[in-house]
């Protein structure tokens, strides 16, 4: 998190410019809005009576403590101010430890609204009631204007087009698909890979196992094993019964070099290359391919 970050709209005031970041800021990005720094403002005078309240009331002191270590975490030790700043070396055991929770910004978001509350508490308790509900209806007014230059852009990004997400998968073939097939491998298969989506879709509404997927971490090794099974299967020509592969372009010719094309259907549907094992079988052929053992 930036130093700056409560006052650095990047992209979500219209009134106040962007300020410079370091790289990974946007981690951080915690901009209180032009509507709730006005009400900051109106509310500084009554600092001067927070900290002897506090000392009476020193049940809210664990409180406190871990609002500002939140506060050092998302800062972290690289220290940035705008698009300056500085690194406090630490022992990489630390680090490591640290990065169990990566995204470090975000610890703020707790202190981020303990300061909005703060700021709401300390204008209702400093003004008449009537003043007071003024102010806050003029800064959410205000708020909701001037931070429209970030939310509105995500909001007509994210309004429906449809009731249903109309998949790209038209042709008849995939009708058939669920009744022959229990999974959907993707080779070579990848977190968020291009297409993914069509796939994750199609198996979910089928009730599908599938590797094709998103996911906010990954098993590196696991994933290193699954595309080696994934390759070895399309270069022997062995495939895992009930099992559904969508291939990379460039991996078709290597299985149409090993397919049985009495057996297996290789083909390019709605676009995408299709290994099908047992598709051409008749049926005695297909129990007996599910019947064989698979790795």
């Amino acid at each position: 998190m930036n130093l700056l970050s409560l006052v650095d709209p990047s992209g979500w005031s219209y009134l106040l410019k962007d300020l410079p970041e370091g790289a990974g800021d946007y981690e951080g990005f915690n901009y209180l809005g032009l509507g709730a720094i006005a009400l900051g403002l109106a509310a500084l005078p009554g600092l001067k009576r927070a900290w002897p309240a506090l000392r009476e009331r020193r049940h809210h002191w664990p409180l406190l403590l871990l609002l500002l270590g939140l506060t050092l975490f998302a800062i972290s030790n690289r220290v940035g101010i705008a698009g300056s700043g500085f690194d406090i070396p630490l022992p990489q055991s630390v680090i490591d430890r640290a990065n169990t929770l990566r995204g470090g910004g975000r610890m703020f978001w707790p202190v981020f609204y303990v300061i909005l509350w703060a700021i709401l508490r300390g204008v209702i308790k400093r003004y008449p009631a009537k003043l007071a509900a003024g102010m806050l209806g003029g800064a959410l007014l205000l708020q909701a204007v001037d931070t429209s230059a970030g939310w509105l852009p995500i909001r007509k990004g994210m309004e429906p087009t449809g009731s249903t997400w109309s998949s790209p998968l038209k042709s008849a073939f995939w009708a058939s698909v669920p009744g022959k097939y229990r999974r959907i491998h993707m080779v070579v298969p990848k977190n968020q890979k291009p297409g993914y989506e069509v796939f994750a879709y199609f198996a979910a509404t089928h009730g599908m196992a599938t590797d094709a997927f998103y996911a906010a971490r990954v098993d590196e090794a696991k994933l290193k094993a699954a595309t080696r099974r994934a390759l070895a299967a399309v270069n022997r020509g062995e495939y895992e019964a009930g099992t559904l592969y969508v291939l990379d372009p460039k991996l078709a010719r290597t299985a149409q070099r090993k397919l049985d094309p009495k057996r297996d259907l290789l083909e390019r549907i709605d676009g995408f290359w299709i290994v099908a094992p047992g598709f051409r079988c008749q049926p005695e052929c297909e129990r007996a391919l599910e019947t064989k053992p698979s790795d």
